[in-house]
């Protein structure tokens, strides 16, 4: 955490709550549709979520370690 930065994980914190927030309301009103809502959720939007979380926990411990690597 001391390399990231405690101000940049906060904001990292901030970003990733608020997108979340609004794919949980897409998720909600996609949800109502009964059999179609659900396939289209489990198929379209859970897929992008946990591929924005995960890109951008990625860029953010990248960010950490700019240096190059020499084993």
């Amino acid at each position: 955490i001391s390399q990231i930065g405690l101000v940049d994980l906060i904001i990292w914190y901030i970003v990733v709550f608020m997108v979340g927030i609004a794919l949980w309301f897409i998720g909600v009103i996609m949800a109502i549709i009964p059999i179609l809502g659900w396939i289209a959720l489990i198929f379209f939007v859970y897929p992008y979520i946990y591929l924005f979380y995960t890109r951008t926990i990625a860029w953010l411990y990248s960010l950490a370690f700019t240096e190059d690597y020499v084993p």
